[in-house]
C-alpha cells in the first residue's frame, strides 16, 4: 500500500471509530477491509485517477442544518425527503401531500456480505443510519429525495437509502445532490437500493447537475420481480472524480428495464460508469442508452455488461454507449460486453466515440453563430433522443 493510500486508510479508520453504532456497521467494515481500497489495477477502477481521492482530507460530517430551507427546490414541498450529510432531517422534509397509508418508514439494512465493490461496503460501514422507504400505495405525486452536503471544510458524506415498491404500485422518484456552505469539495458515498415487487412500476430520475465540485462514488442496486418495470434517466455534469456503479437484476418473468443517461462534462470533469444488467428470468427485456458530451480536458469511461443466465430464454437485451468529443484534449473510453448462457435470446451492444466535423461548426459560423454556441447546439442535438425519451412516464 502506498504512503497516500495508507494515510487515507488511517483517516477512514478514525472516521469509522467516530461513527460506529451497530454490529452491522462492524460487519460492513470487515467486508470493506477484506476487499481493500480500490486500485487502478482492478478492472472496474482502471480509468479512475484515485490519487485525487487518496491525497484528500475530509472532516467528520455533522447533521446540523444551516442556511434556509427555502433555498432548496421549494417547489418540491409536500413530497420531499431531505438528507443532510447522510442524516435524515425530518424538519426539512415534507410528505404532507402523500396519503398517510401510502408509505411507511423503516430502518434500513447494512448487509454487504456478498458485496464486491469496496466503496459500497465502505458506505455501509460509515453510514450511521440507513433508512428504508416502503411504498404501499400510489403516492399520486413525484417524491423528491434530496442529498445535501454542507460544511466549512471538505466532508466525507455516506448515504444509504432503500426504496421498496410493493406489488402493483407505481411511483416516481427524483434523486438529486446539492452542495451548500463554504465548501463544496465533499466526498459523497451514496448507495441507493431499490426493490420492485410483482407488477410494481418505478420511474427514477437522477439529477446530478447541481453539484460538480467534489468527489462521488454512487452505487445503485435494483431487483425486479415478475412483470415489474423500472425506467430511469440520469443527467450529470460529473465531478473532480466521479464514479457511478449500476447493478440491475431482472429476477422475474416479463420484467422490464429502460435506462437513459446523459453526461455533459466540461473543464476537467470526470464521469466513470460501471453498469451490469443481469437477466435471471425468461421473457424479460432491458434497453440501455448512454450518451456523453465532453469539452476541454474532460474524461469519461463506460464499462457495460449484460449477463443472460441459463434458463433466461426469450430475453431481449440492448446496450449502447455514444460519446461526442468537442475538444482534442477530451478523452472517452468504452468497453461493452455480453455474457450469454441461454440459446434463445436477442442481445446486442454497441459503442461509438466521435469528434465534431469542422464543417458543421463552419456552417453555423457562416450564419452568425459563434463556435461556442454551435458546439452547444450540436451537443443538444446529440443528446436529444435520450433526454426527450427519458421524459416519458411509465405507461
Amino acid at each position: 500500500m502506498t504512503t497516500q493510500r495508507t494515510a487515507f486508510f488511517t483517516q477512514l479508520e478514525m472516521q469509522f471509530a467516530q461513527r460506529v453504532r451497530s454490529d452491522a456497521q462492524k460487519s460492513a467494515w470487515q467486508r470493506f477491509c477484506a476487499l481493500g481500497l480500490p486500485q487502478k489495477s482492478e478492472e472496474s477502477y482502471r480509468y479512475l485517477s484515485l490519487q485525487s481521492l487518496y491525497a484528500a482530507s475530509f472532516a467528520f460530517p455533522q447533521a446540523n442544518a444551516h442556511g434556509k430551507k427555502e433555498d432548496i427546490l421549494p417547489h418540491c414541498q409536500g413530497a420531499l425527503l431531505v438528507f443532510i450529510n447522510g442524516f435524515f432531517v425530518e424538519t426539512w422534509s415534507d410528505l404532507s401531500l402523500l396519503p398517510p397509508d401510502s408509505f411507511t418508514w423503516e430502518m434500513g439494512s447494512h448487509d454487504v456480505e456478498n458485496e464486491k465493490d469496496p466503496m459500497a461496503a465502505l458506505c455501509a460501514a460509515l453510514c450511521c443510519e440507513s433508512r428504508r422507504f416502503v411504498v404501499h400505495k400510489d403516492p399520486g405525486v413525484p417524491i423528491h429525495i434530496l442529498h445535501v452536503m454542507q460544511g466549512k471544510e471538505p466532508t466525507f458524506v455516506p448515504l444509504r437509502f432503500e426504496i421498496d415498491v410493493r406489488s402493483g404500485v407505481s411511483v416516481q422518484c427524483i434523486f438529486s445532490s446539492h452542495g451548500l456552505g463554504e465548501s463544496h469539495s465533499h466526498c459523497s458515498l451514496a448507495t441507493v437500493i431499490c426493490s420492485l415487487e410483482e407488477n410494481a412500476k418505478m420511474q427514477l430520475i437522477e439529477d446530478r447537475t447541481h453539484w460538480k465540485e467534489g468527489i462521488s462514488f454512487d452505487q445503485y442496486r435494483f431487483t425486479l420481480k415478475k412483470k415489474s418495470a423500472l425506467r430511469c434517466k440520469h443527467l450529470s455534469y460529473g465531478g473532480v472524480l466521479a464514479r457511478r456503479e449500476i447493478l440491475v437484476q431482472l429476477l422475474g418473468e416479463e420484467s422490464v428495464l429502460e435506462w437513459l443517461g446523459c453526461d455533459r462534462l466540461k473543464g476537467r470533469a470526470q464521469m466513470h460508469s460501471h453498469v451490469h444488467v443481469a437477466h435471471k428470468a425468461p421473457c424479460a427485456s432491458s434497453m440501455q442508452r448512454f450518451k456523453g458530451v465532453l469539452w476541454d480536458q474532460a474524461q469519461l469511461s463506460f464499462e457495460g455488461k449484460i449477463t443472460v443466465a441459463r434458463g433466461a430464454q426469450k430475453t431481449d437485451a440492448y446496450q449502447r454507449s455514444d460519446s461526442l468529443l468537442l475538444s482534442p484534449q477530451a478523452v472517452a473510453k468504452t468497453k461493452p460486453n455480453l455474457a450469454i448462457y441461454a440459446d434463445d435470446v436477442k442481445a446486442s451492444h454497441g459503442t461509438t466515440i466521435a469528434k465534431v466535423d469542422p464543417l458543421q461548426i463552419f456552417y453555423f459560423q457562416s450564419r452568425g453563430v459563434s463556435s461556442a454556441q454551435a458546439e452547444e447546439l450540436i451537443a443538444q442535438g446529440f443528446c436529444r433522443d435520450v433526454v426527450v425519451e427519458g421524459k416519458n412516464a411509465i405507461s
